[in-house]
């Protein structure tokens, strides 16, 4: 996340949209008598860059304009913790400003799950509900681990959120001390999802990467659908106005997705977001445990490691040449691993008939998927920007990690992360056949 835009436009645009929205400003409660459809709750972690830069802020004003065209049965409840202490509000149809709810006096870390939990706890407690949505806004660097869960510092991974804490310098994202700050590992997040006792209809992740198989197989038990980009998405995020209007409260979360990339790509939007481009999909969880079973058939049929003819042996790289990926390798993205589309490498892998066959389980978790041709993905260090290109033909719209033999040789040579190590922790790598087949 780190594009700016033009919030001037966008809130024209929003005001433009809404102005002919009827309004109700009665006490906020909505119907009392048929009680509350959906709340959406909004986990707003800005105690970091995108904070510094006033996104929190901008996504705000959004959230008020769009909340006109609230159903008086539908409401939001946002947490958002940045350069002040943490405070939650409460959104409804015809508010002329958000209703403080709760006041923190000190700080909390938001990258802590049990902060998450607590959050979650409280307004499952305090305002039910037949169903809820939860976004996550924040940065994030998909399932890769966290280098920092003392939630009070360390390399750019960022896992989910960033919290620099008290005295730390939000514009560059580090704690007092200097390090990176605090970040939530996914697995962590699902285990906090799970004990508050929350059911949710969808999380939505406003936040980069978390689109990836791991992330999704992780987080399958916490959501019927996850909507979320493979990529690096811009930092002034999807226009909340028009999700409100048409995506967080619909009966089809696909919705979601479905409207942000139409926002995204469509005039006078295209003037904000330039070329940036988005890939986005929604997952319906339902059959990730299906998905695993057949992924575990074929890649624990293959075989990690070969003999050559003098009996000495050596990992079976998987070609990964030509594959469509949503990050690049490099320095310039602190050598976060490829992120390869997951149809698009399991294509590669596998024999025809077997890809078949798996790609149709595959389909049937895939309720929506949208992507432009061309997607950024960093500024190099001569200022030039960098971009990826969908592979139209082959893509799903999730990311996966492939053991790649890159990993391990930067790794000893800058004493950085394995990937190929840091892979065999997640619940993906033991239930999809990886681990069965020696990787």
């Amino acid at each position: 996340m780190n594009r700016k835009a033009y919030f001037t436009l966008l809130l024209m645009v929003v005001a433009m949209l809404f102005s002919g929205c009827s309004k109700d400003d009665s006490n906020g409660k909505g119907d009392e008598e048929s009680g509350t459809r959906r709340t959406v709750i909004i986990y707003m972690s800005a105690q970091n860059s995108l904070g510094f830069n006033k996104y929190s802020t901008s996504e705000m004003q959004e959230i008020l304009s769009g909340c006109q065209s609230l159903n008086k049965r539908d409401q939001i409840v946002l947490y958002v913790d940045d350069n002040k202490a943490p405070r939650i509000y409460r959104y409804y149809r015809g508010c002329k400003e958000p209703q403080l709810l709760k006041q923190y006096s000190t700080d909390l870390n938001s990258s802590d799950p049990a902060t998450l939990g607590q959050v979650l706890s409280y307004v499952l407690t305090n305002y039910p509900s037949e169903s809820y949505g939860l976004v996550l806004w924040s940065h994030a660097n998909s399932w890769l681990p966290s280098t920092n869960k003392d939630y009070s510092n360390s390399m750019s991974s960022k896992s989910f959120s960033v919290d620099v804490g008290t005295g730390g310098d939000m514009e560059n994202d580090v704690t007092a001390s200097g390090k990176v700050g605090a970040q939530m590992d996914i697995s962590d997040m699902a285990a906090a999802i799970e004990n508050s006792g929350i059911k949710l209809s969808y999380i939505f992740c406003d936040a980069c990467l978390m689109q990836g198989i791991e992330d999704d197989y992780a987080l399958r038990h916490c959501a019927d659908y996850i909507i979320a980009s493979p990529m690096s998405t811009p930092a002034i995020g999807p226009n909340y106005a028009s999700l409100i209007y048409r995506g967080l409260f619909s009966s089809d979360p696909a919705d979601i997705a479905r409207t942000y990339y139409s926002y995204m790509t469509s005039l006078p939007s295209i003037s904000v977001y330039h070329d940036f481009g988005l890939v986005i999909s929604c997952v319906r969880t339902a059959g990730l445990d299906s998905l695993a079973a057949v992924t575990r058939r074929y890649i624990s049929a293959t075989s990690a490691l070969t003999t050559d003819a003098y009996g000495r042996t050596a990992y079976n790289w998987p070609d990964m040449s030509g594959v469509a990926a949503y990050a690049d390798y490099s320095l310039s993205l602190s050598y976060m691993p490829h992120f390869y589309d997951m149809a698009a490498a399991m294509k590669k892998m596998l024999p025809a008939s077997a890809y078949k066959a798996w790609r149709a389980v595959l389909d049937d978790c895939i309720t929506y998927k949208a992507a432009t041709d061309s997607f950024y993905l960093y500024e190099d260090s001569k200022g030039k920007e960098v971009f990826g290109y969908t592979d139209k033909a082959n893509y799903c719209g999730i990311s996966a990690f492939i053991p790649t033999r890159q990993y391990s040789l930067t790794a000893a040579i800058l004493n950085y992360y394995d990937w190929n190590e840091e892979f065999r922790s997640t619940a993906w790598y033991k239930d999809a056949g990886w681990e069965e087949a020696g990787w």
